[in-house]
């Protein structure tokens, strides 16, 4: 009893303990956070990519709108001159109404285009800044450089273009640690499937000249002056970003992750699909949502 010699080492072994588990708590639910900020970087780059896509998508419509009304315009200069014959303007007439309408039918596939684009976009940003962290492993006989400049599998993926892929609406990529656990990045995005095109119909008089006869004119006749509206031009696209970290023997228990997810919602706004003498307005895109 009269020896005090190593009284303080069981303590000292107690206060080491507490430390080495709260630096192992504390790294884990910084890793926790890191995760969470990746996740949330993802969906917000990846739904506002894909939202400017998509206004991209519809100026170019509101572009191909402008075209159809000076095409109109000048083909209905044309028509009331009275300077083509009598069947050479009823050609002309019935020559650009199927053009205008051909050209409201590839307006509505760039429409189309546009959200299968945004998709892809959206999908590629996701993956991009989700922070896949996969190891790549130098084959045997591979020097420094040569592993240097190939890619990893992760790296592949992306040049091929896999992300593009999905089963039940979820583009997902998966990998292996080096000690077989398995790490996940699922993407879940809903957008747009197309846009409803509606035409501007104006009238306008067709004339042609007849022998012995002179002008004859007909009015009012329908002619396609471009598009005047569009639906579900605002409508926005959402993404969401799920990682899935497999849980983690530390030694002293088994830290579980799970599945930590973050959602955005972006869409293009301020614009117009109508001609551009008629108001017509380049489309902008925002962020309109996180969590």
């Amino acid at each position: 009893m009269r020896n005090n010699k190593g009284q303080l080492a069981p303590f000292f072994i107690i206060v080491i303990a507490i430390l080495i588990m709260a630096i192992m708590v504390t790294a884990n639910i910084g890793k926790v956070g890191l995760h969470r900020v990746r996740t949330a970087n993802a969906s917000d780059s990846a739904a506002l990519a894909g939202a400017s896509t998509m206004a991209n998508g519809l100026s170019q419509i509101m572009g191909m709108s402008t075209e159809m009304f000076y095409e109109y315009v000048v083909i209905q200069a044309v028509l009331a001159s009275c300077r083509l014959s009598y069947d050479a303007a009823w050609t002309l007439y019935w020559s650009f109404l199927a053009a205008q309408y051909f050209s409201l039918k590839v307006a509505e596939k760039v429409g189309g285009d546009t959200c299968d684009s945004a998709e892809d976009t959206a999908a590629q940003f996701a993956f991009m800044n989700s922070g896949i962290n996969e190891n790549k492993p130098r084959n045997p006989g591979e020097s420094y450089d040569d592993w240097r400049k190939r890619r990893g599998d992760f790296g592949q993926w992306m040049k091929d273009k896999k992300y593009k892929d999905k089963i039940d609406n979820i583009h997902e990529y998966s990998w292996e640690e080096s000690e077989g656990a398995i790490n996940k990045v699922s993407v879940e995005i809903h957008r747009p499937g197309g846009y409803g095109l509606t035409p501007i119909i104006v009238p306008g008089i067709v004339c042609g000249s007849i022998m012995w006869v002179g002008c004859v004119c007909h009015a009012p006749l329908p002619f396609i002056a471009g598009i005047a509206d569009c639906s579900n031009d605002n409508d926005p696209i959402t993404v969401k970003v799920t990682r899935t970290e497999p849980d983690k023997d530390l030694g002293l228990w088994r830290m579980r992750y799970g599945s930590i997810s973050s959602r955005a919602v972006a869409a293009p706004y301020d614009g117009n699909v109508r001609p551009e003498p008629l108001g017509g307005r380049e489309y902008d895109s925002k962020l309109i949502e996180t969590e």
